[in-house]
């Protein structure tokens, strides 16, 4: 009943002359989108929203359409709403194709990279770095520039592996003011687009026992395999007084290697271990993509003692399946 009504406020409210409220209702709508008994109602005040005059309201209306149509749906509304004259509207548009990942979003992306906002063609570039195109290349480089959006910059460069950009990151990487996890991460994207000297910098993270990045580092260990990755990786592991061995669990999954699986099987069925880290040793052994070792987990789900614990490793198991 308590639902039921709140649903019901929120459908009212987007009647209100102020768009304000009405934009305060359309956000209130939005938990809504994934529950299958209201889908039906609110694709049907989709038309009204999409279609209101003030832009923080089309905006919300976009979120709420993700959440409530299908692909073949979504896709065309999504591809119109990138011509939105408003800036914030097209910005929604353009991640709601990025999330999509579909090559069909390929045309409406590449015009995105085009738009007189930013903002928006730093998220048409990521939208096409997901899809493994580096139409957005020189847009991503110059994110770098850009705090907030360095990180996730970085992380798209990563994913098109595109040497071009390898000099624009080696300068970032070795600039004096940068913060712990944008350096670690830019290190590990030099090291991934063919500066083997970038290794370095990751040991010495990993190295650094209060270091914020450390878990990162480790993490990116693990992904890149650079030498000598492997031993340092089970070196943490093997320490049960460092705080850091989940993270070595999991890069350790990345990595792979002879006797791994075992290793991480071990720490799994470790009773006398933190649930944390058993998890993390589960992650782990997901991540080898061996069949075999997420069989063993999943005849131990009952191994773990905490409800919350079981139900998160079953959501992994069917996450990998």
């Amino acid at each position: 009943m308590a639902e039921r009504a709140a649903l019901e406020s929120a459908l009212r409210g987007l009647g209100s002359q102020s768009a304000e409220e009405r934009a305060s209702a359309v956000r209130a709508l939005l938990p809504f989108g994934g529950s299958e008994p209201h889908r039906e109602e609110l694709r049907g005040v989709l038309p009204g929203v999409l279609g209101d005059g003030a832009p923080r309201v089309r905006r919300l209306g976009m979120v709420l359409a993700s959440g409530v149509l299908g692909t073949e749906e979504l896709l065309p509304l999504a591809t119109r709403f990138v011509q939105d004259p408003d800036g914030g509207v097209r910005l929604e548009a353009v991640g709601v194709l990025g999330e999509l990942g579909l090559p069909e979003v390929r045309g409406a992306l590449a015009a995105a990279l085009e738009d007189d906002d930013a903002e928006v063609r730093f998220e048409a570039a990521c939208g096409m770095a997901g899809l493994r195109h580096p139409a957005g290349l020189e847009v991503l480089v110059e994110a770098l520039d850009v705090a907030a959006w360095r990180f996730r910059a970085l992380g798209c460069l990563g994913l098109l592996g595109d040497a071009r950009a390898l000099p624009a990151v080696q300068v970032l990487a070795r600039k004096f003011f940068l913060a712990a996890f944008d350096r670690t991460q830019a290190m590990g994207v030099a090291l991934k687009l063919g500066d083997g000297a970038a290794a370095r910098h990751l040991f010495e993270r990993s190295r650094k026992r209060w270091g914020p990045d450390r878990a990162y580092a480790l993490e990116l260990l693990g992904e890149l395999k650079p030498d000598g990755a492997y031993a340092r990786l089970v070196e943490v592991l093997s320490d049960t007084k460092d705080k850091c061995r989940g993270a070595a669990a999991r890069a350790l999954g990345r990595h792979g290697g002879d006797g791994v699986g075992e290793r991480l099987l071990a720490l799994f069925r470790d009773g006398a271990l933190p649930e944390s880290l058993r998890l993390d040793a589960a992650e782990g052994l997901v991540l080898l993509g061996d069949p075999r070792w997420r069989e063993q987990l999943s005849g131990a789900v009952d191994a773990l003692p905490g409800a919350e614990a079981q139900q998160e490793l079953k959501a992994l198991l069917e996450e990998a399946a």
